[in-house]
């Protein structure tokens, strides 16, 4: 998982993410089960990464492992997308009102649009959504679930209000408008 965050190229990037890690797991999981539901999506989270990364005991590696997933997370939504750029890679030309090429990463990005909107629904708070174009959601959703995770187990993690202050700031960043609670969930594990 740490190659994908040391990746030179776009290109090294997305070959990267798709050669055996657990985002292509994901994606074979997604695509082998249909539009998959949110339960779903948590059991494999559940049996895929909740088990591999805390079979040692080492609280290090799913805090590793939920830094990969914000990272990636975050630069698909606030640095930049790689996997969507504004220009096709094989055609170098504009997307305006043509579809966007096939990719495989379609199962769990914004244009999986069955996925996507039970993903918004899930993520709505105090009538407030997340941004549609959201990339990954997905991964937000696993970076929800080990910071729950590594919430109900604080005592064996240094840096769990840290992680549960980080989750609940981005998630009100991601909603169209503030919603207070979270934002006071964010200050209380800031000020622990």
């Amino acid at each position: 998982m740490q190659q994908i965050l040391l990746s030179k190229s776009n290109k090294d990037y997305k070959e990267t993410l798709l050669s055996g890690t657990i985002i292509s797991d994901l994606i074979n999981f997604v695509k082998d089960n249909g539009d998959a539901d949110i339960d779903a999506i948590k059991k494999f989270y559940t049996d895929n990464v909740f088990e591999k990364y805390t079979a040692d005991g080492i609280p290090q590696q799913i805090e590793l492992f939920l830094l990969v997933l914000w990272a990636l997370f975050l630069k698909e939504n606030m640095a930049g997308q790689s996997v969507y750029t504004m220009y096709v890679e094989e055609t170098k030309a504009p997307i305006d009102q043509t579809e966007l090429p096939k990719l495989e990463f379609d199962p769990i990005c914004y244009t999986n649009e069955t996925l996507q909107n039970q993903l918004i629904d899930y993520f709505a708070k105090d009538s407030e959504i997340i941004y549609e174009r959201t990339q990954f959601l997905i991964l937000f959703l696993g970076i929800q679930m080990l910071t729950q995770k590594i919430q109900e187990n604080i005592e064996a993690y240094d840096n769990g209000n840290l992680w549960m202050a980080r989750y609940s700031y981005h998630y009100n960043e991601l909603l169209t408008s503030s919603v207070a609670h979270l934002q006071d969930n964010s200050l209380d594990c800031y000020a622990k």
